[in-house]
């Protein structure tokens, strides 16, 4: 047994080696205490980076995060946020129009539970269902109930 999880992990790590270089920010939080900086690496963010970019990789649920409140980088913070689930997180974009009041988590027909998910992972918002979206999609627009405070 350890034989063979032996030549995984070198399988895994000669893929890893022979494909695309990628270097990022390692997912931390960083706090101040008495004049000392800790950072300290958020272990679900990185496995989820390490996923997303393992050769293979599919997820089944795409989540599409649009500013809807027009607040600056509130997008990106609830990306970072969803990192923890196991779908496609395109780059957040603009919702038509920032005047969003409440945050709306719109789903496929099949994608009802990942809606749930995002909503417990944001704290706030409404699930709504959208039989026009794909079945496999989840839309959400950022409204002003959350704010780049409260997604910190």
């Amino acid at each position: 047994r350890d034989g063979a999880a032996a030549a995984d992990a070198r399988d895994i790590l000669t893929g890893l080696l022979t494909s695309h270089l990628w270097v990022g920010q390692l997912p931390a939080n960083g706090q101040t205490n008495e004049g000392q900086f800790v950072y300290r690496p958020d272990p679900a963010q990185i496995m989820a980076q390490i996923t997303r970019r393992t050769p293979g990789f599919v997820a089944r649920y795409t989540v599409q995060v649009e500013n809807g409140s027009g607040e600056i980088g509130v997008g990106q913070l609830a990306l970072r946020r969803l990192a923890v689930l196991d779908v496609n997180l395109p780059a957040p974009v603009n919702a038509p129009s920032f005047t969003y009041r409440q945050t709306q988590i719109v789903a496929g027909s099949q994608a009802l539970a990942v809606a749930q998910q995002v909503r417990a992972i944001l704290g706030g918002g409404v699930v709504l269902g959208d039989t026009q979206l794909p079945a496999t999609s989840v839309v959400v627009i950022i409204g002003k109930d959350l704010t780049a405070k409260d997604l910190r």
